[in-house]
């Protein structure tokens, strides 16, 4: 279920940076969301997350990454090894999004290059990267079963 998750994360922040934070337009992703066949439950946890990532703020996420982005590693010979080029990209546009900081891109390479696979693709790193990004504690009011707005209303149909 993680997986479903952080593929809202990254569908949120691709949408949201750069965007007027309004409730009419969180509304519109949750209902486009959902028509794509994520729950309220996976989409409220995503929100989640990205409130505790993030704070209460969407211009945040446009300054989240601004230092984060002026580079990223070059791989070791085992980790090329072990990521397919397409995951390796992934990783990075998860980092140039902001949601992946460079220690989880560090967490998430290294556990890729001791998994023992090779060149491991997207669909497989996406658990891992699940792992990484949603194992740490929560910091804010707002826990698993919080929405975005925080009440029960902001996502119905």
């Amino acid at each position: 279920m993680n997986e479903r998750v952080l593929e809202i994360v990254v569908f949120m922040v691709t949408r949201l940076r750069g965007s007027v934070a309004e409730t009419a337009y969180y509304n519109e992703l949750a209902i486009d969301l959902q028509s794509r066949g994520f729950t309220e439950h996976e989409i409220n946890l995503a929100c989640s997350w990205m409130f505790d990532r993030y704070g209460s703020e969407v211009e945040t996420l446009s300054r989240a990454s601004k230092g984060w982005n002026s580079s990223v590693r070059v791989l070791s010979p085992r980790e090329q090894t072990a990521l397919s080029s397409r995951a390796v990209g992934y990783l990075i546009r998860l980092v140039k999004l902001g949601i992946l900081r460079p220690t989880d891109f560090e967490e998430v390479v290294e556990a890729c290059a001791q998994s023992g696979r090779h060149a491991m693709s997207i669909e497989e790193m996406k658990s891992i990267i699940s792992g990484a990004l949603f194992s740490e504690p929560r910091t804010t009011k707002f826990g698993p079963g919080a929405n975005f707005h925080g009440d029960e209303s902001s996502f119905a149909n």
